[in-house]
């Protein structure tokens, strides 16, 4: 074999070799970027959430149907409770309108139970209130 083909040979082995092991200090930096990359992405999430819910707290369900001026907030709980139960037996205790033109009211409840026993009830199934038309 001659010298350049050796010196050749010699060179590309050097060139293929691969280290037994990799260094801490790359391991260590790419666990720090994963890291700082994942925090910076929860925070960014966490300001996006806030951002978009600005303004608008979270309404229950059964309160979706409330008017505005009449939202709750549930900072206490149990007196919140009882001021959405007292406006539900409200609307369950009184004459309103629920479709002034389409000729639509709402009667108390008792009142309707009343006429319901006595066979004076409604002649077909009615359609349930909706909440846009109360108490125009």
């Amino acid at each position: 074999m001659s010298p350049m083909r050796s010196q050749l040979a010699r060179s590309s082995a050097e060139r293929a070799h691969q280290p037994e092991g990799t260094g801490a200090r790359a391991v260590t930096a790419w666990a720090a970027f994963l890291l700082l990359s994942v925090a910076l992405i929860s925070i960014l999430i966490w300001l996006l959430c806030l951002w978009f819910t600005a303004g608008r707290p979270p309404v229950p369900p059964f309160l979706r149907d409330a008017r505005p001026g009449q939202a709750f907030h549930w900072a206490r709980p149990v007196e919140d409770l009882a001021r959405v139960r007292a406006i539900e037996e409200r609307r369950l205790d009184r004459y309103g309108w629920v479709d002034r033109d389409r000729g639509i009211a709402r009667i108390p409840i008792t009142r309707a139970m009343a006429l319901i026993a006595e066979g004076q009830g409604p002649a077909e199934p009615v359609e349930p209130a909706t909440p846009e038309g109360e108490d125009r």
